[in-house]
């Protein structure tokens, strides 16, 4: 009985033994030299494959560059803009025709007192002096041209050199939308007007209070309410110009204003 376990241990021995020299020989004829696949493309050790190493010449990665292919986008200058080009160039055309039609200068002075047209008080503020009916020339159309922008303190103000013409004021500091004074004469050494000015005046108004709904808010206790005061400004972007101006524009018709 004895020998017959030794004998069965025995045959287990050699059947493992024989299993283990079969593995052996079978991965003697399966070995390749590293790092080479049955491909041709470099294997990949478990640490490359965690990290999601690939080699440049991996198959994958030669299907990708071909469905999606690089491509490097080249920025052309579009260079300057023209309408930009074009206005610079036309402001400097008009530039020399101003410079062809220079302001005259004359012997004339001018004191103007300004005045509210209403309460007669001196008023003060900024104000424009246009010459009107300014003759045509080689360069310019007949119109109104602007003389001088100045400050009125106290009421009065002093314009010099001046030719003898027709020229009207504009206060900026008058009411909105009212009318400026009449056109006036400037002859001899020394000319003195009176402006009236429309200045801005105080109003009265009744405010309909409603609440969110749209109901008439019938008592206000417990209820504050605040009125701010504010005043409205009119901004000019360059050279101000009245309504009642006649503009003068180039004779050359190729310049734009």
């Amino acid at each position: 009985m004895r020998s017959r376990f030794l004998f069965i241990v025995l045959l287990i021995g050699c059947l493992w033994a024989l299993l283990e020299l079969r593995d052996a020989r079978d991965g003697q004829a399966n070995y390749e030299e590293p790092g080479a696949t049955a491909e041709g493309a470099p294997d990949l050790t478990a640490s490359e494959e965690l990290l999601g190493i690939h080699d440049s010449s991996s198959p994958v990665r030669k299907a990708a560059e071909e469905q999606e292919p690089i491509v490097e986008e080249i920025f052309e200058d579009g260079g300057a803009d023209d309408d930009f080009e074009e206005a610079i160039d036309s402001f400097a055309v008009l530039q020399d025709y101003w410079a062809k039609d220079p302001l005259p200068k004359g012997t004339c002075s001018l004191s103007l007192n300004f005045y509210d047209s209403e309460t007669g008080e001196a008023v003060s503020g900024t104000a424009s002096l246009w010459r009107l009916g300014v003759p045509a020339n080689e360069w310019w159309t007949e119109g109104d041209r602007w003389k001088d922008q100045f400050d009125v303190k106290q009421g009065f103000a002093n314009v010099g050199e001046l030719v003898p013409g027709r020229y009207r004021v504009y206060a900026h500091f008058a009411r909105l939308g009212a009318d400026s004074a009449p056109e006036f004469a400037v002859e001899g050494g020394q000319t003195s007007i009176r402006i009236p000015v429309h200045m801005p005046r105080p109003s009265q108004a009744r405010l309909h209070l409603v609440d969110f709904q749209g109901s008439p808010v019938v008592e206000s206790t417990g209820i504050a309410y605040e009125v701010q005061d504010v005043r409205a400004s009119r901004v000019h972007r360059g050279e101000v110009r009245p309504d009642w101006v006649r503009r003068r524009v180039p004779t050359d018709t190729s310049i734009r204003m």
